[in-house]
Order: C-alpha cells, then sequence, then structure tokens
C-alpha cells in the first residue's frame, strides 16, 4: 500500500510543473534541454521516455491521435 504524506495542494502544483514543462518542450521543440543538457532524442526503440516522444511527434499530426494515444496507453502499456 502506497502512503502519500504530501498534500493534494503539492500533488497539483507537482502536475502543472510537468505539464507547463511538457508545452515548452514541444513550442520550442529542442527536446526541453537546458544549458549544458543534451536533448532527448525520440526513438521508438529506446527509453520509454524516448518512445513517447516518438509516438508524440509521429502520431500527432494523424487525425483521430487521441484515441491511437488511449489505445497505445491503456491496451499496448
Amino acid at each position: 500500500m502506497h502512503r502519500n504524506v504530501e498534500s493534494l495542494f503539492r500533488y497539483i502544483q507537482k502536475h502543472n510543473e510537468y505539464s507547463n514543462w511538457e508545452a515548452k518542450v514541444w513550442l520550442n521543440r529542442n527536446g526541453g534541454a537546458g544549458a549544458g543538457e543534451q536533448e532527448l532524442q525520440p526513438a521508438f526503440w529506446g527509453t520509454q521516455a524516448q518512445r513517447r516522444r516518438w509516438l508524440r511527434r509521429k502520431f500527432l499530426i494523424l487525425p483521430g491521435f487521441p484515441i491511437l494515444f488511449f489505445a497505445y496507453k491503456y491496451i499496448f502499456v
């Protein structure tokens, strides 16, 4: 059983930070790399983060992307 000692406020704050970071990554298209950091390259056979980035870049332009993404996350993962 997982017992979280952080408050609901911290949970929401953390997810807002993640969503803001991901929005900046997609707007800048630079992989979110800051000064001195390497860019995370999209790769289907790479790490989980690389695979997510590859799938989003390839499927974001397709009609019905949300349904495909749902199927990937809840059926195949």
